[in-house]
Protein backbone atom coordinates (compact mmCIF):
# COMPACT_ATOMS: atom_id res chain seq x y z
CA UNK A 1 0.00 0.00 0.00
CA UNK A 2 0.69 3.22 -0.63
CA UNK A 3 0.09 6.58 1.27
CA UNK A 4 -0.28 9.77 -0.79
CA UNK A 5 -2.49 13.17 0.52
CA UNK A 6 -3.99 11.28 3.50
CA UNK A 7 -5.64 8.87 0.94
CA UNK A 8 -4.70 4.80 1.07
CA UNK A 9 -4.06 3.41 -2.62
CA UNK A 10 -5.21 -0.28 -3.03
CA UNK A 11 -3.88 -2.45 -5.93
CA UNK A 12 -6.74 -4.11 -7.03
CA UNK A 13 -6.34 -6.26 -10.51
CA UNK A 14 -3.59 -3.84 -11.66
CA UNK A 15 -5.58 -0.74 -10.96
CA UNK A 16 -5.07 1.50 -8.42
CA UNK A 17 -8.43 2.37 -6.25
CA UNK A 18 -8.53 4.68 -3.39
CA UNK A 19 -10.26 4.50 -0.43
CA UNK A 20 -12.70 7.70 -0.04
CA UNK A 21 -15.40 7.04 2.72
CA UNK A 22 -15.66 11.37 3.86
CA UNK A 23 -16.64 11.81 -0.46
CA UNK A 24 -19.01 9.07 -0.08
CA UNK A 25 -21.23 10.36 2.65
CA UNK A 26 -20.52 13.67 0.84
CA UNK A 27 -22.30 12.27 -2.78
CA UNK A 28 -25.21 10.81 -0.24
CA UNK A 29 -26.10 14.19 0.24
CA UNK A 30 -26.01 15.24 -3.17
CA UNK A 31 -28.08 12.36 -4.00
CA UNK A 32 -30.67 13.21 -1.36
CA UNK A 33 -30.53 16.93 -2.93
CA UNK A 34 -31.09 15.79 -6.21
CA UNK A 35 -33.60 13.66 -5.98
CA UNK A 36 -35.69 16.54 -3.71
CA UNK A 37 -35.13 18.48 -6.84
CA UNK A 38 -36.50 16.25 -9.12
CA UNK A 39 -39.38 15.49 -7.35
CA UNK A 40 -40.67 19.26 -6.79
CA UNK A 41 -39.49 19.93 -10.76
CA UNK A 42 -42.10 16.87 -11.30
CA UNK A 43 -44.71 18.06 -9.09
CA UNK A 44 -44.71 21.84 -10.78
CA UNK A 45 -44.69 19.88 -14.08
CA UNK A 46 -47.77 18.03 -12.97
CA UNK A 47 -49.69 20.89 -12.12
CA UNK A 48 -49.00 22.70 -14.96
CA UNK A 49 -49.98 20.49 -16.97
CA UNK A 50 -53.27 19.44 -14.82
CA UNK A 51 -54.00 23.69 -15.29
CA UNK A 52 -53.17 23.27 -18.79
CA UNK A 53 -55.54 20.42 -18.99
CA UNK A 54 -58.70 21.70 -16.97
CA UNK A 55 -58.74 24.36 -19.30
CA UNK A 56 -60.75 22.52 -21.79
Amino acid sequence: MMTVRNTTLKSVGGAKMANKKKSDENLKGSLYAVFGVGIIIILLWVYCFDLFIGRF
